[in-house]
């Protein structure tokens, strides 16, 4: 379950994937604990996270240019 603010913006990148020229990207948020900054950071990701996250980019559009 996501907080009110990012159920929010799920909401709006759920719209964009029905909009023609948009694609559905991963899901970066399941990426958790080490993944992840932290409170009182001003990082989104870690280094690792950053890495994880690269790699799902990576899986999704490989994927797309495979077809």
């Amino acid at each position: 379950v996501f907080p009110v603010r990012e159920q929010a913006i799920r909401d709006a990148i759920s719209q964009l994937w029905i909009t023609p020229g948009f694609g559905q990207g991963p899901d970066t948020d399941l990426l958790g604990g080490e993944n992840r900054g932290g409170e009182g950071t001003r990082w989104h990701f870690t280094g690792i996270g950053q890495r994880n996250a690269g790699a799902m980019w990576f899986a999704v559009l490989w994927h797309e240019l495979q077809f």
